[in-house]
């Protein structure tokens, strides 16, 4: 067993407790017992002796290995030294038996218990793993989402996002990185980007040696400019989502799932912050700023930004987006044109920034199959000095403008097939949850946890709906707040788990009655705004207070409803995003097909082990529950009954009144036995008008009164109808295991030997199998069937009425 070490960065404990516990638990107690085993007699004749081996395997488990192995050293050299002393008291044959005992009995104890410990220990490290586990995947879906979110947002130009549920969060951790990407470009690729600029402007000819000059001015403020060139308006809200992120990159399946579609879009990102170093070199400017463009909010959004170290901010300015319509840029927006401004006494205000000359062009798309195309966005190009931009400047802008556009397709094109990618592997997740089911408990387990797979919510449930009653019943439950389940007044149903098993009619007033009623999830997008948990009875009259929003999903099949699933989110958490929604549906479509052929599977199953006129158990299935029962009784000696019932004179009924009649006597005496049984007992229908029962753990005796109980009750049953009154009467007969037969196939046959002794006695009574079993295959079985005085119990046989 290997010494638990200390966690890194713990100083382990010196000191008096490391030498302590040794001399504690070994030398003094030690020292004490060798003091006793020479004052009662010596080595050979103390009856303290025995002592010694105890306290050594005390001792080994106490202490370390270390440790323990010198307590034993020094009991062994204890005696070697007494006998050494003493040479009359001990022989060396003695001393040698000693020693052996005393190094069997530490290490027997050593060993024994510490292969124990370590068997608890590894449990424990078993236990700590899955849950690192857990916490990776949680962590994998957290940086999943943030990480799509924030490129969709770059793409879509604003600082939220509606389809992602990202808030200005997204926005800033987007901007955050694309400034991020710029920094570490211009520390890296500085030179390298100046170079590159020359094939950036290959189509200006005219302005070949004009770049190249350019081209070494930059290389000579390259290392200058390389430590606050990008540092632009640094948002505050990106620490919060960078420490979320560096938390979550610590998961490795992430990495393996995404590490190529992920990765293509930094390769993406790095190009496109190339291409503003290219742009700013080229038209030798101070500072060159990419704004995306939100047509729906009509506003411009800071998405990449270089800028050399003569470059300088607004003061008080720390927003990255603004109005498309005011500044220097709306104008580029309202008429897709580009636009030079002379430098002028008065610096021009572009977003959070200064500049003294400005120059920007329009970013579009590329155009479709009709020829059309949409605006992405501005580039510009600001210089803090006097010298203005020419005609040409903005042609190179232009030219790298359709290469930025480029470069953003390619990215919200990867952003897309990562989306893809991932809502696939959670729908295949969900789906393969569903595929395997044969149970409507596990059906319902499985599908609320296909759904929390989708989207993690404070509440989901399912129900049942049963067209023949026209009933709901709320199967499962899973919620991770203590909401309180209000029945609609002053009364409390206590928690939702108090849900489960809950009846409710469709006729009542409900949102899961209404959207299986609609076929589609309920409330839809328009009734969002105005219902939440606390406003509409979800499982009839009952309310959900704490919930802030409600989505009941149903589940039908072929126009046909099933169940439902309810979506309860809490305020903190908002409701479903348009994307939860789209693949909670999928779900539950799927879902549906499986929870129909579940009950088609349930309900096959059913005709195959049950009768179809009574609903008892038929009779092949009856001789496998009999073989059951008697395998039980045979493990934990018990003793098994088996109740024969035949109606009396039933061939009469039939031939006076019918068989209509005939079937609502067997269907009434079915009722009977049902209800009188236990719910451990089995009561099937044998055949015609034979009826038969298995009484786990019961004796002749208590047979004989369950008996004589079901006979009474048949006797005074009087079914009705259009013919009249029909009174019937039952014949019973009863044996018992293991005392009148050894087998199931014996046992059914005693059982019919008395029951045709009781009809030939008169019919109407209770007989019970006098017979008994001589081929015991155990005799302690025989004495299952005796009394506690050991005389064996008389048979009781004809108890008449």
């Amino acid at each position: 067993m290997h010494r638990m070490r200390s966690a890194p960065g713990v100083r382990p404990r010196l000191g008096v407790s490391r030498w302590l516990r040794p001399l504690l638990f070994g030398l003094i107690p030690l020292a004490l017992i060798y003091g006793a085993v020479c004052l009662t007699g010596g080595l050979a004749t103390s009856p303290v002796q025995p002592v010694v081996y105890l306290w050594l395997a005390v001792a080994t488990v106490l202490l370390p290995i270390r440790a323990s192995a010198g307590i034993v050293a020094a009991a062994v050299l204890t005696e070697v030294g007494v006998v050494l002393w003493m040479p009359g008291t001990l022989g060396w044959p003695a001393l040698v038996v000693h020693v052996a005992l005393m190094l069997i009995s530490s290490g027997f104890f050593r060993t024994v218990l510490w292969r124990e410990v370590r068997i608890v220990r590894r449990r424990a490290e078993q236990a700590m793993a899955a849950e690192f586990e857990r916490m990776e995947a949680d962590a994998a879906d957290f940086r999943l989402s943030g990480d799509l979110a924030s490129a969709d947002v770059f793409l879509a130009g604003s600082d939220t996002d509606t389809d992602t549920g990202t808030d200005a969060d997204a926005d800033a951790g987007a901007d955050a990185n694309a400034d991020a990407d710029a920094n570490a470009d211009a520390d890296a690729n500085a030179d390298a980007n100046a170079n590159a600029d020359a094939d950036a402007n290959a189509d200006a000819d005219a302005n070949a040696d004009a770049d190249a000059n350019a081209d070494a001015d930059a290389n000579a403020d390259a290392d200058a400019d390389a430590g606050a060139d990008d540092a632009s308006t640094p948002d505050p809200r990106s620490a919060p989502r960078a420490a979320a992120s560096a938390s979550a990159a610590a998961s490795a399946g992430f990495a393996a799932i995404h590490a190529r579609q992920i990765g293509s879009v930094r390769i993406i990102r790095e190009g496109l912050t190339d291409i503003l170093h290219a742009a700013r070199v080229s038209v030798r400017a101070d500072r060159m700023m990419y704004f995306a463009l939100d047509v729906q909010r009509k506003t411009l959004s800071l998405k990449g930004h270089v800028a050399s170290a003569e470059g300088r901010d607004a003061k008080g300015r720390s927003t990255n987006s603004f109005s498309a319509a005011e500044g220097p840029l709306a104008a580029v927006v309202r008429n897709e044109t580009s636009i030079r401004l002379l430098p002028s006494t008065r610096r021009y205000r572009v977003g959070a920034f200064e500049v003294t000359a400005l120059v920007a062009v329009p970013v579009f798309h590329k155009p479709d199959l009709k020829g059309g195309r949409s605006m992405l966005g501005v580039l510009a190009a600001g210089r803090d000095t006097s010298a203005p931009f020419d005609e040409q400047d903005a042609v190179i802008l232009a030219a790298l403008g359709r290469e930025l556009a480029r470069a953003i397709d390619a990215e919200r094109l990867f952003v897309a097939m990562d989306r893809v990618k991932y809502e696939q592997e959670r729908l295949y997740d969900a789906f393969s949850l569903l595929n395997d089911v044969r149970t409507p408990s596990a059906f319902a387990d499985n599908l609320l946890e296909a759904v929390s797979r989708i989207r993690r919510v404070a509440f989901l449930a399912f129900t049942s709906f049963d067209a023949k009653s026209d009933q709901h019943v709320v199967v499962s439950v899973t919620s991770t707040y203590p909401g309180e389940v209000d029945s609609g007044g002053s009364q409390s149903m206590g928690t939702s788990q108090a849900l489960v098993g809950r009846h409710f009619s469709n006729r009542e007033p409900s949102l899961v009655g209404l959207a299986l009623r609609a076929g589609r999830p309920l409330p839809c997008r328009a009734m969002a705004t105005s219902i939440s948990g606390s406003d509409v009875p979800i499982f009839g009259h009952l309310l959900m207070p704490r919930l802030d929003s409600v989505k009941v999903f149903p589940l039908c099949m072929r126009g046909e409803p099933l169940g439902a699933v309810i979506v309860g989110t809490r305020p903190d958490e908002g409701g479903l995003l348009l994307e939860d929604e789209r693949m909670i549906e999928m779900v539950t479509s799927h879902a549906s097909v499986t929870l129909s052929n579940v009950r088609l599977f349930e309900e096959m199953a059913k005709m195959a082990t049950t009768d179809g006129l009574t609903g008892l158990t038929n009779r092949r299935w009856f001789k496998s529950l009999l073989q059951d029962a008697l395998e039980r009784a045979e493990r934990f000696g018990h003793q098994v009954s088996v109740l024969m019932v035949d109606v009396d004179h039933f061939k009469g009924i039939n031939d006076t009144y019918g068989h209509a009649v005939g079937d609502s006597v067997l269907v009434r005496i079915a009722e009977l036995l049902r209800n009188e049984a236990r719910r451990t007992d089995v009561v099937a229908r044998y055949g015609g008008e034979e009826f038969i029962l298995v009484l786990d753990e019961t004796d002749s005796v208590g047979a004989i009164a369950l008996a004589e109980r079901v006979r009474r009750l048949i006797q005074a049953q009087q079914i009705r109808g259009d013919f009249g009154a029909v009174s019937v009467t039952a014949s019973f007969g009863v044996a018992t295991w293991p005392a009148q037969a050894h087998s199931a196939e014996k046992l059914v046959e005693r059982a019919d030997e008395a029951l045709y002794e009781a009809k030939r006695a008169g019919r109407n009574r209770v007989n019970a199998s006098s017979a008994h079993e001589v081929h015991c295959p155990d005799p302690t079985r025989a004495a299952i069937g005796r009394r506690r005085g050991g005389r064996e119990a008389p048979a009781l046989s004809r108890v008449q009425a």
